[in-house]
């Protein structure tokens, strides 16, 4: 049973999209898979993890209301990607990430590797709203990478809204912010790299 056909069956939906292949010879990059492909966690059947390659190879605890565009939560909480040689993007378990609700990651690869490679990412509400492009790493979502590489984030709730690359990147490589609240909102790049590399914000 996939996880569409489940949500049917209860009287909602999720994960609905198209298995999609998608090539980049610019990046030697493949991805291909359902909204839903790879993922490991729980979705609730109100429309979450919908867009083609939504939550592709995700691995986070719980969604709701949230991951919805196209690569809107890929690989949040992967472990790895495999680039190069035309490889397929894949994912695993080597981050974190346990809860997105209320709205969040909507848009176009709004929080593309959110807790990647060991990230640890507690909770994103109502947050990490709007576009970027997933193949572009000069053009990253609001959330792009946010705690990836060991990064750590407790809460973010009602910030990184409405700009490209608002907190991208943010506590990655072993940074850490306990709590952000209606912040980094409407700016593009308004707190890029904040925390980053080991940085703190108490």
């Amino acid at each position: 049973t996939t996880c569409a056909d489940a949500c049917a069956e209860s009287g909602g939906t999720c994960c609905e999209g198209d298995y999609t292949r998608f090539e980049s010879e610019e990046l030697d990059l493949i991805l291909e898979g359902g909204p839903c492909s790879g993922f490991t966690g729980r979705v609730k059947p109100n429309g979450a993890c919908s867009g083609d390659f939504a939550c592709l190879n995700a691995s986070i605890d719980y969604v709701s209301e949230s991951c919805t565009g196209f690569g809107a939560c890929t690989l949040a909480g992967a472990s790895q990607i495999y680039g190069g040689g035309g490889r397929m993007l894949e994912g695993g378990s080597g981050g974190y990430v346990h809860k997105i609700i209320n709205g969040s990651c909507v848009g176009v690869g709004p929080c593309f590797g959110l807790g990647f490679a060991g990230g640890n990412v507690n909770l994103i509400d109502d947050s990490c709203r709007g576009d970027g492009d997933i193949l572009d790493p000069n053009s990253p979502g609001p959330c792009f990478q946010l705690a990836a590489d060991g990064g750590k984030i407790g809460e973010v709730i009602s910030s990184c809204n409405n700009a490209r690359a608002a907190c991208a990147l943010l506590v990655g490589e072993g940074g850490k912010i306990e709590r952000l609240e209606s912040s980094c909102n409407n700016g593009e790049a308004a707190c890029v790299e904040l925390a980053f590399e080991s940085g703190q914000v108490e």
